[in-house]
């Protein structure tokens, strides 16, 4: 028996030890996997080809296998020659010797176990706890299917409760917890049965696992997601290392990705991206809209309700000395629910809080339905002082230290945490100053009411001329000619098409949203001959769909000192 050093090393390890059975959990399979397909893309021209080419091969030859048949003709000798070029060298990297790999502990990608299959090197994956002594199912050599973890051994009888949770009874179930009654009774009925906590169906006979029970994510409109499948889906993209799903008793769900960073950043090179630490990347708009791209192509098909809705970039890894994980690195989700709450709260929260109590002009002592009081969003509210404010200062001038007249208080104060989570720009700001009273600070606050433009738009058009200013400075590296050009009418164009397919651009195609112009007719001789770039920007975010336009100029690598 070997023990690797770390998981880091486990392919020199394998290399060293070539063993005949190796035992892991999916962190392993999937780090592998993604290994092995940066290699070969990263290898380019022919080797890129032959490798895809017999990916393609082995998946076909592999649903085939799995399905009872022989693979003949064609495809059979297609196989042989992927085998030979490709497969062949893949089990050579792990030792040479495996008969086969043991997964456990978390549920495996069914497209990285069929990988592996296909490539002659099979993974068995089993199930069980340590109440289970621990094993309820595991696959076989003569009896394996694909996605599943097995049939359940000798003597071990599995049943789904209604509410499809797994049921396991026999000899491999624990007398119960030590000096702990109430928690034996929660986990074992009368007639023996325990409570797993897992959800699942049997197949056939075989045991699928579909995700944790305490896992499951009930929505605020009442339906139920499981997340584990969908995250498993998401680590199989080249640029996700670790992926969350959040969204209990919430709106919608949102996800948490941990890039890949090797991937993300040769990406960000490629891209003529320029940064100085992982945390400036991961907030500028052009790399949230290349992760939310990656997100929604990687989970087509999915139903609407389970399609995360936003995505919220991690920096570092989630580990098990934070908490995050278990030994067995399955995610503690309420763990990282709690550590993260300010980022995940930034998802969710609405731009117009806090609400305003302010006096109810209808006010009837005797009518229970006419209350001294009312509490009213600012989309309502405060509508009147930017509209007067407007009128008597211009759009662009914000109402500054305004006082909400006629207001009582705000429904709840709030604190500088809350206020960056709401207003991470400062531009969206209502406040409360001692012995002065409750007054809006900043520029616009966003409205409720789509059909309102100065007070809905301005905010949005704010965070579009910021975004797209960050997302180009880069170009101070870059001469100012035809190259840099064409770089920054893709990058304005890929963000601005992201927003698009949010829905927060009108128009019913691309073209018809927005457009961005960034050629010779865009600027002057003097910004040519200084080393300004100027780029014209027209988006549709007003009904009915008419483009505004604004422009955006950047410094170049020509610009004169």
């Amino acid at each position: 028996i070997a023990y690797a050093e770390s998981i880091d090393t486990v392919p020199v390890n394998m290399s060293e030890v070539k063993p005949s059975l190796m035992m892991s959990v999916p962190r392993l399979y999937e780090k592998i996997y993604a290994r092995v397909l940066e290699n070969a893309v990263s290898s380019g021209g022919l080797k890129k080809q032959i490798f895809f080419w017999a990916k393609a091969v082995g998946d076909r030859w592999a649903s085939e296998k799995l399905a009872g048949r022989e693979p003949g003709g064609l495809l059979c000798l297609q196989y042989g020659l992927a085998n030979k070029l490709v497969f062949s060298k893949l089990r050579e990297r792990t030792g040479g010797n495996i008969r086969y790999f043991i997964s456990g502990g978390a549920p495996l990608s069914p497209e990285i176990a069929k990988f592996f299959y296909s490539a002659g090197l099979v993974i068995l994956e089993g199930y069980g706890l340590t109440e289970t002594s621990p094993v309820i199912s595991a696959n076989n050599l003569l009896h394996y299917r694909l996605g599943s973890v097995g049939k359940p051994i000798a003597g071990v009888e599995v049943k789904i409760a209604k509410d499809g949770e797994i049921l396991t009874r026999g000899p491999h179930v624990m007398r119960g917890y030590y000096n702990n009654e109430q928690a034996t009774r929660e986990a074992i009925s009368e007639d023996g049965w325990f409570y797993t906590g897992d959800i699942g169906v049997l197949e056939d006979g075989y045991l699928r696992i579909t995700d944790r029970k305490k896992d499951i994510i009930v929505t605020a409109g009442g339906k139920n997601i499981a997340p584990q499948p969908i995250e498993n889906m998401l680590k199989t993209n080249k640029y996700v290392s670790q992926a969350v799903m959040i969204g209990d008793k919430r709106k919608f769900p949102i996800v948490l990705i941990v890039p890949d960073w090797d991937q993300l950043e040769k990406w960000a090179a490629r891209s003529q991206i320029v940064w100085t630490s992982r945390a400036e990347l991961m907030a500028m708009p052009t790399i949230q809209a290349k992760m939310e791209k990656e997100v929604k192509e990687q989970l087509k098909g999915l139903a609407s309700y389970e399609m995360p809705k936003k995505v919220k970039l991690i920096e570092q890894d989630f580990s098990i000395e934070r908490g995050e994980l278990t030994p067995t690195l399955k995610v503690k989700r309420r763990v990282i629910d709690k550590t993260y709450k300010a980022q995940i709260d930034s998802k969710y929260a609405a731009l117009y809080y806090p609400w305003v109590v302010a006096p109810n002009p209808d006010f009837n002592p005797n009518n229970p339905n006419a209350p001294a009081e009312l509490t009213l969003p600012p989309s309502g509210f405060l509508c009147g002082i930017y509209a007067r404010s407007d009128i008597e200062r211009g759009v662009w001038k914000p109402p500054a230290n305004e006082v909400v007249r006629s207001a009582l208080r705000f429904e709840r104060l709030v604190n500088t945490g809350e206020q960056e989570v709401l207003n991470p720009l400062g531009i969206n700001c209502l406040r409360s100053f001692a012995g002065r009273g409750n007054r809006v600070w900043g520029a616009r606050t966003t409205s409720s009411d789509p059909e309102w433009k100065y007070v809905n738009i301005r905010r949005y058009f704010l965070y579009l001329e910021h975004s797209i200013d960050r997302g180009t400075q880069w170009a101070v590296f870059e001469p100012n000619g035809e190259r840099l050009w064409a770089n920054v009418r893709d990058t304005v164009s890929s963000f601005l098409y992201n927003e698009w397919v949010s829905g927060a651009l009108l128009g019913e195609k691309p073209e018809t949203a927005f457009f961005v112009k960034c050629d010779r007719s865009t600027m002057t001789q003097n910004d040519l001959d200084n080393g300004r770039l100027i780029c014209l920007i027209g988006v549709a975010a007003i009904k009915p769909a008419e483009f505004v336009i604004f422009r955006i100029g950047q410094k170049t690598a020509d610009a004169r000192s």
